[in-house]
Formats: structure tokens, sequence, C-alpha cells
């Protein structure tokens, strides 16, 4: 294993080999192995590439603070001591680490920094992965044609010097630039253009024998004939690319296959075969568990135009459920990587202050070293040397406290990202709810007008869609009232609660053919009577949302008190929750069960109100049985 030190410099090949050769180390090891070379200042072109496979080792065991504050270095010491060749790499792994990060902005200035740097002084290769990267990154925020743009320029690279892209492992990134120039100029509607990418993607991938990207590229081919009417060409693409998905076990590729060639059979009015190929796709679905919320939306055609309006609605409701549920998980995500940034920028600046702590500290060392052998000379030096030291503990204070601010300062941004964008949601429902009850009124209306049964039973399809989709945005003003209320204590009159929350479920009730039973001991309770009536309602919601059609239903409520705290207990015999699940229960938009009709928000809300006021939740659930929920509150 050849280790790049002050004495040799090593090619890019023996430099990608050292890497996977420590990767497979322990850290601690493969730091001790570097140390000698690291710890130097980079005054020779050795040292910068032990550092640079320091870094890479480090982003591979996930110490991205660690391996950006070594590409920094790395980058110090090419631009002090001129070595143009080591600039471009340190950038490049500078924008890897802020890309693997989800600092996309940071990561594409990098990376475009890198590229003209590398096509200058490094190989045709390094540029080509900065314009990629780059490149994709674009694409996936949809500035297509800066995307293209940066991709042409990549291929253009390839194209003059084809011999720096000989191994298989480089070959395949030069496959996913054509595969992504051909698909950014499909979605440009440039389609001549993306024939031309992903023909060239598709003959690489034979030439190297690559049968999975191959089949991959087959497919996007597919896809474009079906989109300009080349239907026989579509079919035989995408018969290909379904084969070879099935075969590397790629479900969701096959299914995305077979379901261009069902919307190709339905053009050629070929309405068995694409009836077949629909079926095939349902059947992947149920059997490797995706989502594809565009195989509910056509099925609920098919059964729409035989009339059976009835199966049409239902898989028009699993359409919007996969649709609403895949929203709800890119919002998680994208606030998910808001905050992993934010701990990102914290983290790092938490390692910056340690390291100039650290610095500050070796710097106190040698002063007190020199001031134990100077102190002889005389006291006025000492009174120098003491000098000395003040302003630079002085300095010391101002480089935690700039420090500091920094951090207070994006935790302050963060705060107020989050509350912008709950208010944003509070705002939202409450416009969004004035339409909605604009609709039901005109749904009542339509109710009471016309008489025909086919359209009274689509007005009554209507009103509950509504009436969900009302709830959903009531509870979204819940959560944001909740986020701001103030607990207000007063007398709670059980009987009289339990009986004003159960008559707005009576419809609910009548229309399932559910018994409510109510046991109320005598108690005298001091709580917050508004989060009392959200957790009495959404527990409730929950039992009639969930009950088991398939026998008589009952929901059991029994309010008690044991040793100084209010027992609050609801069960059901509804379908009951699969154990796999029990710990996703209270967070927002979990939905354990396609049969769910909620919106995943009410034991959310349960728990959020039981968390204001000091209480907790716990539950027995099993399958086909139902579940029980006990409810504990402090007495205050």
């Amino acid at each position: 294993m050849a280790v790049a030190s002050h004495r040799k410099v090593i090619t890019e090949t023996e430099l990608d080999s050292t890497v996977k050769a420590l990767s497979r180390m322990p850290l601690a090891e493969a730091e001790r192995i570097l140390l000698p070379d690291v710890q130097n200042n980079g005054a020779l072109r050795g040292d910068l590439q032990a550092m640079r496979i320091l870094a890479r080792v480090q982003l591979s065991k996930g110490k991205t603070v660690e391996a950006l504050q070594v590409a920094e270095r790395i980058l110090q010491g090419a631009e002090a001591f001129k070595h143009n060749t080591e600039k471009g790499p340190a950038l490049y792994l500078i924008g890897s680490i802020y890309n693997r990060e989800n600092q996309k902005e940071k990561a594409l200035d990098a990376f475009l920094k890198a590229a003209p740097w590398s096509e200058k002084y490094g190989d045709a290769f390094e540029s080509f992965s900065n314009y990629y990267e780059a490149a994709n990154i674009q694409f996936n925020g949809d500035n297509l044609e800066a995307s293209a743009a940066l991709l042409n320029r990549a291929l253009h690279l390839y194209h003059l010097e084809p011999e720096n892209f000989n191994s298989n492992d480089r070959l395949t990134v030069v496959m996913g630039a054509w595969n992504t120039l051909g698909l950014a100029y499909m979605k440009l509607g440039k389609n001549a253009s993306s024939l031309l990418a992903l023909r060239a993607s598709q003959k690489l991938a034979e030439e190297t024998r690559n049968a999975f990207w191959a089949g991959l590229t087959t497919g996007n081919i597919g896809t474009l004939y079906h989109r300009t009417g080349q239907y026989d060409s579509a079919l035989l693409m995408c018969a290909i690319d379904k084969k070879v998905s099935l075969k590397f076990g790629n479900w969701h590729s096959a299914a995305n296959a077979i379901f261009v060639m069902g919307s190709t059979y339905e053009k050629l009015g070929r309405r068995a075969e694409a009836r077949q190929a629909f079926d095939t796709v349902g059947i992947l679905i149920r059997a490797h568990h995706f989502m594809m919320p565009e195989y509910y939306n056509k099925v609920a055609g098919f059964y729409s135009e035989a009339g059976d309006y009835k199966t049409a609605y239902s898989f028009t409701r699993k359409f919007q459920a996969e649709r609403d549920s895949i929203l709800a998980k890119r919002n998680s995500s994208e606030r998910a990587n808001l905050q992993a940034a934010f701990d990102f920028e914290k983290k790092l600046a938490n390692h910056n202050l340690v390291v100039k702590d650290n610095q500050l500290k070796d710097e106190q060392l040698k002063t007190q070293s020199f001031l134990t052998i100077t102190i002889a000379l005389g006291l006025g030096l000492a009174l120098v040397l003491i000098s000395f030291l003040y302003r630079r503990n002085r300095f010391r204070k101002k480089v935690n406290k700039d420090l500091e601010d920094k951090v207070k300062t994006r935790t302050r941004k963060l705060l107020e990202a989050n509350r912008e964008l709950d208010t944003f949601l509070y705002r939202s429902s409450h416009d969004l709810r004035r339409p909605i009850t604009t609709i039901l009124g005109l749904n009542n209306i339509g109710q009471h007008l016309i008489k025909e049964e086919l359209a009274r039973e689509i007005l009554q399809k209507v009103n509950l869609t509504a009436r969900a989709m009302d709830l959903m945005l009531l509870k979204l003003a819940t959560s944001h009232d909740l986020n701001n209320h103030a607990v207000e204590l007063s007398i709670i009159r059980f009987n009289e609660l339990l009986s004003d929350v159960i008559k707005k479920f009576e419809a609910d009730l009548n229309e399932q053919n559910i018994r409510i039973a109510v046991s109320v001991d005598e108690v005298r309770f001091v709580s917050d009577e508004r989060l009392l009536r959200i957790i009495i309602m959404n527990l409730i919601d929950n039992a009639i949302h969930f009950s088991n059609p398939e026998h008589t239903n009952a929901i059991h409520i029994h309010v008690t008190e044991e040793q100084g705290e209010l027992v609050l207990e609801v069960s059901d015999k509804g379908i009951g929750i699969a154990q796999p699940f029990h710990n996703e229960v209270f967070k927002p938009f979990f939905r354990g069960s396609e049969r769910s009709k909620g919106n995943g928000l009410g034991l959310y809300l349960v728990k959020k109100a039981l968390d204001k006021l000091g209480g907790k939740i716990r539950f027995q659930s099993a399958v086909g049985k139902g579940t029980f929920f006990s409810v504990t509150i402090p007495n205050e």
C-alpha cells in the first residue's frame, strides 16, 4: 500500500487505491499511519496528498466536520505554496462534503470553482467529475438548462481525452452523465437531443457489458418514444427494461416500465393488454410495498369508464392518500435537511472553537516555557511578557465570543424558520377552509334539490371528501394553536364535557353502527378544558376511523382518579395496530394501514396536548382485536 509522504508524490490511481485500503481500517489506525505527513504545513505536494487521503478516509467514516477541516488545510497549502494540481482536488473534496451535508449552494459553488481549475491543471476525469456533480445539483433543483450546459461541457472533456476514462467505474459515471443529459432534454421538450444522449448512454453500457445500465437507459428511451407517439418502439424498449429490472430485483423500475407499456397499449386502443399491464403493476406494488400513486389514478379511470363509480372512488382515495403521503415525506425530508445543515454548521462552529482553544493553549504553553527561561533576565522583561499574555487572553475571549455569537445567530434563524413555517400552515389551513365550507354548503343544497339516486350518491362522496379535508385543515390549525396555547385551569365537569364531545360524532356513530359506553367516577379535577377536549375528541375520532366493519363495534370510555392523577381510558374493538407501528403512531402524518381514512394527525395532537399538561399516554393493541389507550394527567 503506497502512502504519500514528503519523500514521494503518488499517482491518482495509487491515491485511490490507498484510500480504499485505509477505509477498511478503523479510523484511529488510518490516522496513526498518516499522522507524520499530515502534521506538516503542506510545503511539499506529497504532504497535501497525504492530507487528501486522510480527508477522504474521514469522509468515508462519516466524519464530515473533520474532513472539511483537513480539506480547507489542503486548499490553504495549495494556494500558499503554488501547488496548482492540488487546488482542484481540494475544492472537489470540499464540494463533496457540503453535498453530503445537503448544503447544495456551497457544494455547487465549490464544484464550479474546481471545474475550470482542474481543466487547466488536472486530468480530464477530475474536471469531468466537477462538472458532473454540479450538473446533478442543478438537475435535482430543476435548473435543467444549466444542468444540460454543464453535462455537455463534461462530455466534451470525455471526447477529448477518452484514454483518461479507461476503467469501468469511470465509464459508469460517463453513462450516468449521458443518461441525465437525456432526461434533462426530455423534460425540456428537446426530444431529438434527448434521444441522442440516451442512445449514447445505452451504447456505452452495451460496450462495457453493463446490463443494468443498458436496461435503465433503454427504459428511458421507451418513455421518450411513448411521449413522441412512436408506440411500437416504446413497447419494445420498455419490454427490455422490464426484463432487466426484474432480473436485478429493481421492482419499482420494472413497475414503471410496465406502466409505460400499459399507457402505450391504451394509446393503441388495445384495452385488454393495457388492463393486464396495469394489473401486473398492482401485483408488484402489493408484493414489494412501494408507492406509485399514478397507478391508482389510472385504475380509477378504468373503473369510472366502466360505470363502477364506487370502486373508482376507492382507487381515487388511494391515489390521493399516496400523493399526500409522498408530499408529507418530502416536506419532512426538507425540514430534516434544514435541521441537518444547522447541526452541521453548529458542529463545525464548535469544532473550530475547540481548534482555536487548542491553538491558544499551545501558545500559552510555549509562552509559559519561555517565561520560565527568561524570568531571570529581569522584572521589566517579565512585565512585558505578562502584558503580552493579557492581550493574548483578550483575543481568546474575543474569538470565543465571536463563535458563540455565530451559533446563537444560526439558532435564532432556525427558530425563525420554524415559526414562519408554523404560521404559514396556520394561515393556509384557515384560508383553505373557506372554499371547503362553501363546497359543503353547496353540497347540502344539491342534496335537497337533486333527486337522481346516482347523483345524490356522488354528492355524498363529495361531502365525505370535503369533510375529511376540512377536518385535516382544522387539525393543522389546532397544531398551531397548541404551540401558542397557555394552559388555563378550571374545574372540569366530565359528564358534560364527554356528552358534548360525543354529540359531535353522533352522525358517524350512527352511520357505522358503533355503540359508545361512558363510565365516570366521582372526581374533582382541575385542568385545561380546551386541551382535554382535544385529547378526548381525537381518541374517539381515532376509534371511529379504525372500526372493524366485520363485527359489531363498541367504544368504552372510563374516567377515574388514581394517586392524585386523572386516568382516562378509551378502548375499542377496531382493526388494531400492528406491532411494527407501535413506535410510530404519535408521529405527524403517520398512517399504519391502507384502510386508514384519517390524516395521521389525531394521535399526534393527543400527544402534543398531553405534553402541555405534563401527562402521559400508553396503549395496548392487537390486529383484529382492538386498541386500549390509557391517559394519565396530573390534577392541578
